[in-house]
């Protein structure tokens, strides 16, 4: 029989390939869950596996490798969508005895979901299902706008990967979501008890203390003196139109010339800033805007400490309305008053906290608000530290990994009864 209270034997498969570029699961599953005495081990793709099922050390945590090719090719995509991917659920027998996995924690995988979902019941061990991004929804708006292709291809995953989705949410023995609304969302069109399933939103590590993090060094790498900054950190890929960033420092500039925005896209997307860039300098504002190249997760806060304000115009579309943008998260928790569009995490936050204004999705509605606070320093910093106090109480790492570990505990306890 397990023992309620005890540390638990936790497995992730995580769908992004290792090493993680992002701090949300390595904070969670790397630092909070570990320092709680929980033993966490991750399922990861690797393009740089020397073979199946290679153990490493990751942090505090174990990782065990499925190798996977370097996406650069479409044959490199076929094979590590079809052959690879799957393969991982193969090396998932192994960890669970090895480590006597007590959970499962399955975030964004599909076709592997499945299959590990059903090695759960066969192995009568709780298996918890983490709704953290849509991407086939995603992929989809994008191919039809001509930004995937074939189509055809991201047509038919769509069409058996959305309702493989819904059946793997619909059993799982618990069921997190990004945000608040899409569990409302899932309650509503899946019909599943609302005590099964609970948002589990953006965070930030609350140990990070803005007034100790100096953005000096950024503010000169890229010569901003003592320029007004704003910052945009994210995706720039379609299906997401970031030209709105183009007609916001437009806008602004017209009442605030010096105006900068550095913008700071993810791995992986480097390929879209000379395109992005080139829509600046159409609007002659080539000046006015400044790209950096990604950074790792670990160095993002000084990013944002070298600039004012933060901008998050995210459009208010269902694929968005489900989000709770990370770097939104991130830019409150450093004390950065943040101008956001109105999707319904991002309105619940500012609407609570009082950490910034939230907008409609057009171009002059951010300008208005980015011009109020630029020139209202002493506001922006009540908005900044009245952000930083709300992340603190319900969306810091260790806030997150409490709520994660009752869940756990949760489903074990009822396991053991079951044994």
């Amino acid at each position: 029989m397990r023992i309620f209270n005890r540390p638990l034997n936790i497995v992730v498969i995580d769908n992004a390939a290792y090493p993680l570029t992002y701090g949300y699961m390595q904070e969670i599953f790397g630092r909070c869950l570990p320092e709680r005495g929980h033993n966490v081990t991750w399922l990861l793709m690797s393009t740089d596996a020397d073979k199946m099922g290679e153990s490493r050390r990751f942090g505090l945590t174990d990782v065990v490798l499925a190798k996977m090719m370097n996406k650069r090719s479409r044959y490199a995509t076929f094979v590590n969508y079809f052959y690879n991917k799957p393969r991982i659920t193969r090396l998932l027998p192994v960890v669970a005895n090895s480590c006597h996995m007590d959970v499962l924690f399955v975030r964004n995988h599909v076709r592997v979901g499945f299959s590990a979902y059903r090695f759960c019941r066969k192995n009568n061990v709780p298996f918890v299902y983490y709704l953290g991004y849509p991407y086939l929804e995603s992929h989809l708006l994008a191919a039809r706008l001509g930004h995937r292709r074939p189509r055809f291809i991201t047509e038919a995953a769509a069409f058996v990967g959305v309702p493989l989705r819904n059946w793997i949410t619909r059993r799982a023995d618990f069921v997190f979501t990004m945000s608040e609304y899409w569990r409302e969302q899932v309650i509503k069109e899946l019909n599943i008890p609302s005590n099964r399933i609970q948002a589990l939103p953006a965070g930030f590590n609350t140990s990070i203390n803005p007034e100790k993090v100096d953005g000096t060094w950024v503010r000169r790498q890229f010569n901003l003196n003592n320029y007004p900054t704003l910052f945009y950190m994210g995706t720039i890929t379609p299906p997401r139109d970031m030209s709105i960033l183009v007609d916001i420092m437009a806008e602004v500039v017209k009442q605030i010339p010096e105006a900068k925005l550095l913008l700071l896209p993810v791995y992986g997307e480097e390929k879209r800033v000379p395109i992005l860039r080139q829509e600046f300098v159409k609007k002659g504002l080539e000046k006015s805007v400044i790209f950096s190249a990604p950074v790792p997760y670990e160095q993002v806060p000084r990013y944002i400490a070298a600039c004012h304000l933060g901008v998050s115009p995210i459009e208010t579309i269902p694929l968005y309305n489900v989000s709770s943008p990370y770097k939104f998260a991130e830019m409150l928790g450093m004390a950065c008053p943040v101008v956001a569009s109105d999707t319904p995490d991002q309105s619940y936050v500012l609407n609570k906290s009082g950490g910034g204004i939230c907008v409609p999705y057009n171009p002059d509605a951010f300008a208005k608000a980015i011009v109020y606070i630029l020139n209202n320093p002493d506001e922006a910093e009540r908005m900044g530290m009245r952000g930083r106090t709300f992340i603190e109480k319900e969306r810091s790492y260790d806030v997150l990994a409490k709520r994660i570990e009752k869940v756990f505990f949760q489903l074990v306890h009822k396991e053991s009864f079951n044994k």
